[in-house]
């Protein structure tokens, strides 16, 4: 099978897997497939090398199930990369080309996703975290058609750890700047209070904020990453950009001082931070093992978009 972006392999797979798609003759499915539980984990700016230091996401998911070695993120930004998640589309398509402005969440059609989908076909649906930059542009308190617990980050900028607001089923709550508020802990307790109560079966899209900057680890992780081996990678701080789209506008080598105080100090903070993510994974698996639902759910992880820690000369997203 030729997949077609990381949108269209997410929404591929649940189909298959869930038997809810018409097959290649346009039959319905059969009433007797068994319906699995879904549960979509969406991290924000990972890298793909960082996913090495998760201990529960490689014990728990990518040994005991199939890891995707091809994958591709046409936009990488966030608001793009999570309408192509929960559609299957290229932004493109989906007409979201942008994290703000006109081209970015006004253009997103949720009358038709994921969770509109999944509601039809009978599935409890939850959406914890980070939905799509903006999407309060449509009105404080609005909850997306198909989802039936909606516990969205209502801030600007959304990407906040602390000092937050939640829209908690169309009610905002404010978080404060305690560790018990810590935004990851948080959305975390509201997955598990979904997977411990929701009828069977259900559609879980769990997306934390982390590790996206300003990358506040969680205050049990502050410090917590040892001696990094240096950024050396054979791209890093690549000698000659002359083949480079960028190379007009964006020609600055890192100095070993730009590396260390700048670099450096993104790279271990985005670390310590995906720490209380890979909690997060654990939690959320001995949830469902609790539940004794574990052998009946169908757990995805992906993120959104990489990141760049000085490959090419570039730092961030947006990047190809």
């Amino acid at each position: 099978m030729r997949w077609r972006g990381l949108g269209s392999v997410v929404v591929a797979a649940l189909c298959l897997a869930l038997g809810i798609a018409r097959d290649s003759s346009g039959a319905t499915p059969s009433t007797t497939t068994p319906r699995l539980n879904v549960v979509v984990i969406v991290s924000d700016d990972e890298r793909l090398d960082a996913n090495r230091r998760m201990r529960n996401v490689q014990r728990l998911l990518a040994r005991e199930g199939v890891r995707f070695d091809r994958y591709y993120t046409t936009t990488s930004e966030c608001c793009p990369s999570r309408a192509s998640i929960l559609t299957g589309q290229y932004p493109h398509h989906s007409g979201v080309v942008a994290n703000f402005g006109s081209h970015g969440y006004p253009r997103f059609d949720d009358r038709s996703t994921l969770a509109t989908w999944l509601h039809d076909a009978g599935y409890t649906t939850a959406m914890v975290g980070k939905y799509l930059n903006g999407y309060t542009l449509a009105g404080d308190r609005r909850i997306p058609p198909g989802w039936d617990r909606w516990v969205a980050m209502d801030s600007i900028p959304e990407e906040r750890y602390y000092r937050y607001t939640l829209n908690v089923n169309g009610r905002r709550v404010d978080y404060g700047r305690q560790p018990a508020d810590y935004s990851t802990s948080v959305l975390t307790r509201k997955a598990l209070g979904f997977i411990r109560s929701a009828d069977h079966p259900f559609f879980l899209y769990f997306a934390p904020i982390a590790p996206h900057l300003p990358a506040i680890p969680a205050p049990r992780d502050r410090g917590s990453i040892g001696e990094l081996p240096p950024l050396r990678s054979p791209a890093f701080d690549e000698a000659d950009i002359s083949d480079k789209p960028w190379r007009a506008r964006f020609v600055r080598t890192f100095t070993p001082r730009g590396v260390s105080y700048d670099l450096e100090e993104v790279r271990r903070r985005q670390l310590e931070t995906m720490r209380s993510l890979d909690r997060s994974v654990g939690q959320i698996v001995g949830g469902l093992r609790r539940r004794k639902l574990l052998d009946r759910t169908v757990i995805l992880y992906v993120s959104d978009n990489g990141f760049m820690w000085g490959e090419h000369r570039l730092g961030g997203k947006i990047w190809p």
